[in-house]
């Protein structure tokens, strides 16, 4: 497992060997395409269920919601983070 903490403070651990995982990268490309609803699934591989849940509520706003940029971001953020611990 590979420890990894964003800039705005949230704290997770994901699996090594993501990079591997092919309905992942499916997922990805959905994502980069502009897919958004590949973004929950993409979730739940990355993160499982409880960090996922613990990630969405670390970003919900003052009005209650989540925003869909912003959870996009933190993935996006998450992988970078990934890759530069790898490198």
């Amino acid at each position: 497992m590979i420890k990894i903490e964003t800039e705005s403070g949230f704290s997770c651990e994901i699996r090594e060997d993501l990079g591997g995982d092919y309905e992942l990268l499916e997922l990805l490309i959905r994502l980069d395409q502009g897919d958004q609803t590949a973004l929950p699934a993409a979730l739940n591989l990355v993160l499982g269920e409880k960090q996922k849940a613990a990630l969405l509520e670390h970003l919900r706003g003052e009005d209650g919601r989540v925003r869909t940029l912003e959870v996009h971001k933190a993935l996006l953020e998450i992988f970078r983070a990934r890759n530069s611990l790898k490198n």
